[in-house]
């Protein structure tokens, strides 16, 4: 995040390692033969199934074809079985970002993807600044003293509050409504209204060059 005065501007530092990169795609498609091309990516997710390309975890799509016939004895693997081929198909390895910090730079947001479907990265960016800025009281003048308190303890917890009323710029109010709606949706259906939100906020003192 880049600060010059009262102006806040985003700038973000990677590349999305999604089903919707097409530079991710295509390290996955050039790593398999081309006889699998046709149905690695199925409905815009790995096998149809998995979004992301690179992750921890997910270990279906990394192990040989005996261990993941072993596994399938004990657990329902879905299209992982019929498609897994030439593993793997996911890797942990990150995608690694250098950049040089300057004055004008005040914090970093680090977010899963479920932050990211509800909120743009300059929208969050805008919203953390008015948080540090103590500027966030206009946001929270419907809201109820006790939910207020409760999201206004740090930024991220301010950002959470920002993505599940689902705000669309940095003068809308904080919705109790679709707070309480997204937050009580059973387990079992949860990820079908919206993904896991995970928020690490890295605020910078100033510092001289």
């Amino acid at each position: 995040v880049v600060s010059t005065q009262t102006t806040w501007r985003s700038k973000v530092l990677n590349e999305e390692q999604t089903a919707e990169n097409e530079n991710e795609k295509n390290r996955i498609l050039n790593n398999h033969p081309e006889s699998e091309h046709s149905y690695i990516f199925n409905q815009g997710r790995l096998f149809g199934s998995l979004m992301p390309l690179r992750a921890f975890g997910d270990l279906v799509y990394k192990i040989d074809r005996a261990h993941l016939e072993k596994l399938a004895q004990v657990m329902d693997l879905g299209p992982v079985l019929q498609y897994s081929q030439t593993p793997p198909y996911l890797i942990a390895k990150p995608d690694v970002t250098h950049y040089s910090l300057t004055n004008n730079d005040r914090f970093v947001i680090l977010g899963s993807d479920g932050l990211w479907e509800f909120l743009t990265p300059q929208l969050a960016v805008e919203l953390v600044g008015m948080y540090i800025d103590h500027s966030i009281k206009s946001m929270c003048e419907n809201t109820p003293s006790t939910i207020t308190k409760l999201f206004s303890k740090n930024a991220a917890s301010f950002l959470l509050a920002a993505a599940l009323s689902q705000v669309t710029s940095a003068k809308s109010s904080l919705d109790l409504s679709s707070i309480r709606d997204l937050l009580s949706i059973p387990e079992e259906t949860r990820r079908h209204h919206r993904d896991d939100i995970t928020i690490l906020i890295l605020v910078f003192p100033p510092f001289q060059q």
